[in-house]
């Protein structure tokens, strides 16, 4: 089975037949971890503000939330900062939820068996259960500039995750053959005993490895960090880069009302 990082989106080969772990770190993955861990009972997506509105006006008792160029839009209950989830109840409540980057991402791999939401606050928890499904593995970063450019924040997020799939598994290390490549590339299939790295998780891994594990160095330098930081947000950078601070994996769902995100049984 191999391990792969899309460093956007649309660079996601075979999305039917491997577990996604979508990555916003910075910050719709972190605030849909923190929602969840509020007791929301539904967060249904909007791939912008304005199927956002017209998402909740046909949900009565819901909750308008989300961002635009990282601000709370008009109208909105709340913003997509983390920090703004951790003191309010959402016990039982439903969440209308629309942002630049995050929710567009996870409507773009909505064809894969198993979606799950990772940053590095489930870090463990997302590994541990995406292992558990026993498909191929593609960590896919919501980048930047609604999934069009590269996001810093996010390959090395899903660099560290990487390496927690390492620590985990015995990793092959010998080369693909060409044809196992040519399969790849136009099929998204590909044999192999055991674990296999595709050279964009080890090149995202890699740039995680220079940072040394300095989550925040990371951030900073990102523009998404930057972004935050001019915003008066970079309490979100600290809160994002805290790892291993809650065992919920969020995941995909789908229903006649569109894409849900739910809370998966907390993993053991």
């Amino acid at each position: 089975m191999i391990v792969e990082v899309a460093v956007l989106p649309q660079m996601l080969r075979g999305v039917e037949r491997k577990t996604c772990i979508i990555v916003d770190v910075l910050r719709a993955s972190t605030t849909l971890v923190t929602m969840l861990e509020r007791g929301a009972e539904t967060i249904r997506l909007a791939a912008g503000v304005d199927e956002a509105r017209d998402l909740f006006r046909s949900r009565p008792g819901a909750l308008l939330c989300g961002e635009h160029g990282g601000l709370a839009p008009a109208g909105f209950h709340h913003g997509n900062s983390p920090v703004e989830y951790c003191s309010l109840d959402l016990r039982g409540k439903e969440v209308v939820f629309a942002t630049s980057n995050g929710t567009k991402a996870l409507t773009a791999v909505a064809g894969s068996p198993g979606v799950l939401i990772g940053c590095f606050r489930n870090a463990s928890a997302v590994i541990d259960t995406a292992l558990a499904a026993g498909r191929d593995i593609a960590l896919v970063c919501s980048g930047r500039a609604s999934g069009t450019a590269y996001g810093l924040d996010d390959v090395f997020c899903a660099g560290y995750l990487v390496g927690r799939i390492m620590a985990h598994v015995e990793i092959n290390d010998a080369s693909p053959s060409e044809a196992d490549i040519a399969r790849l590339v136009s099929s998204g299939e590909f044999e192999t005993e055991g674990w296999y790295l595709d050279e964009s998780a080890m090149a995202a891994h890699r740039l995680c490895t220079t940072y040394r594990d300095d989550v925040l160095a990371a951030f900073r330098d990102s523009g998404n960090g930057k972004h935050l930081i001019q915003l008066g947000l970079e309490s979100d950078l600290h809160f994002c880069g805290e790892v291993d601070t809650s065992r919920v994996v969020p995941m995909l769902a789908g229903s006649e009302g569109g894409l849900r995100v739910v809370k998966r049984a907390e993993v053991a």
